[in-house]
């Protein structure tokens, strides 16, 4: 169940980081719009922004990768930490019944 409710969590953060994404190259498409130059002729202004639209979807696909990476560790470092105490936990337990055993 924890397993499958981190997974849903990952998920969710996909989620978010693709729909962050899409909103951002739409932001970078108007910007480079609004920043073309009228005097440019039209191939090259559209290049300008091929390249400007490239650049940032490599930002994105990095900054994704990332927060991907920190979420997927940080879920590791909660898992093992819940992992540790049900050990603690269990340990303690079977301590407990042995000394009541003797």
């Amino acid at each position: 169940a924890r397993a499958t409710f981190m997974e849903d969590r990952l998920e969710a953060v996909r989620e978010a980081v693709r729909s962050d994404m899409q909103r951002l190259e739409l932001q970078l498409q108007s910007y480079a719009e609004a920043r073309a130059e009228p005097q440019q002729p039209p191939a090259c202004a559209e290049e300008e922004r091929l390249d400007q639209a490239k650049t940032f979807e490599a930002y994105v696909d990095e900054r994704c990768r990332r927060c991907e990476e920190a979420v997927a560790s940080r879920l590791r470092d909660e898992s093992l930490a819940q992992l540790e105490e049900s050990s603690a936990a269990l340990e303690a337990s079977v301590r407990s019944q042995v000394d009541s055993a003797l």
